[in-house]
């Protein structure tokens, strides 16, 4: 039953990218990435949807793995679909739009799923609207808001919740240590506005101290790419003994020639006293788009 509902996730992956990647590219996606400060030469190509300052134009499929801190059988598995979308309205000033449609494999244990089997379903939709305004040749500020759906596939496959996350990041070009990398704390606010299902409301403030640093090659790492640090104001959640998680989070990745960014990232717990998970895993491709 799993191999049978993977090949047809698989089938639906390709068809939307068949459907998205069959628009004609305008212009090279280099032009996208020149105008921005500290972005020299190939640390330019090594730009992805991480920095809330500088929106792109970009297609991912991503890989998400998540083991469940707050039971003992609910691994998670997706196939992330992302677009995101860039306009260039006035100088120094960026729109960035992001949706992403994840495909989810669950093997939550349930009244109507005892033996735990992984099931197939959408689940929670992620829509994403930010300007980035670029302050001069090191500094650069981000403003956004985030939604994110409940799942729509229902209670196996995330939260019911609606979820709003308003988002703000600030970065500093680094150029001392090589061009291209830079300093970029970024955070959020969760809180729920909503509920389409009984799910735990959340309300927590999630933040990133995130460090990129440009290798030769084209290859970058990234420490804390994900406002994965998180402190809980919201009810207390299953074996939550205190507020705080603190993971310890780092990103691999390399450009692979001018369009495309692969990345693997894998971050774990250091302090997990308010619990989100034990392990999280999660592979990227992005191919970037043309003007």
């Amino acid at each position: 039953m799993r191999a049978a509902n993977r090949s047809c996730c698989w089938a639906c992956v390709l068809g939307l990218s068949l459907a998205l990647f069959s628009r004609p590219l305008r212009a090279n996606a280099q032009e996208a990435n020149s105008a921005q400060p500290g972005n020299e030469g190939e640390a330019a190509q090594a730009t992805d949807d991480d920095d809330i300052t500088q929106p792109v134009r970009t297609f991912d499929i991503r890989y998400h793995f998540e083991n469940d801190s707050m039971a003992t059988r609910n691994d998670k598995e997706q196939v992330i679909l992302r677009r995101n979308f860039r306009e260039d309205f006035i100088p120094d000033w960026q729109m960035g739009l992001r949706g992403d449609l994840p495909i989810t494999f669950s093997n939550a244990m349930s009244a109507g799923n005892p033996d735990g089997d992984y099931q197939t379903g959408v689940g929670r939709l992620l829509f994403l609207g930010y300007v980035g305004h670029i302050l001069d040749d090191r500094q650069a500020l981000g403003l956004g808001d985030e939604i994110m759906s409940p799942a729509v596939s229902g209670k196996p496959f995330g939260s019911g919740s609606w979820d709003m996350l308003p988002i703000a990041g600030y970065r500093y070009m680094l150029p001392e240590i090589s061009p291209g990398s830079y300093f970029l704390p970024e955070f959020r606010y969760s809180f729920t506005f909503a509920q389409s299902f009984a799910s735990t409301p959340t309300s927590n403030l999630q933040f990133s101290p995130e460090l990129r640093i440009a290798l030769p090659d084209k290859w970058f790492f990234v420490l804390f790419p994900s406002t994965d640090i998180r402190y809980n104001f919201g009810a207390k959640v299953k074996t939550q003994t205190g507020r705080l998680f603190l993971p310890l989070d780092a990103q691999i990745g390399r450009a692979i020639g001018d369009r495309f960014i692969t990345s693997l990232e894998v971050s774990a717990p250091i302090v997990d006293n308010y619990p989100v998970y034990r392990l999280k895993i999660e592979l990227r491709l992005s191919y970037q788009l043309g003007a």
